[in-house]
């Protein structure tokens, strides 16, 4: 009976330690996922400013050809 239970006392730390692994693994995924959604949001904004600048330039573009062809 004594080698049992020295065997579930060893199979219950196992489980504590493995649990604990859990937990913070659970941790650096939720943190890892929150920094991904920061770097995303950043680059989207990145990414639309440096849309909006083209655009400002395209325009300009567009408006000198205009110009020319009017004049």
């Amino acid at each position: 009976m004594r080698a049992v239970r020295g065997r579930l006392d060893n199979l219950e730390g196992l489980y504590q330690h493995l649990d604990k692994k859990l937990e913070i693994l659970d941790h650096e995924y939720v943190s890892m996922s929150a920094a991904l959604k920061r770097l995303e949001d950043r680059f989207d904004k990145l990414e639309a400013d440096q849309l909006k600048e083209r655009i400002r330039v395209l325009e300009e573009k567009v408006s000198a050809l205009e110009k020319g062809i009017v004049n």
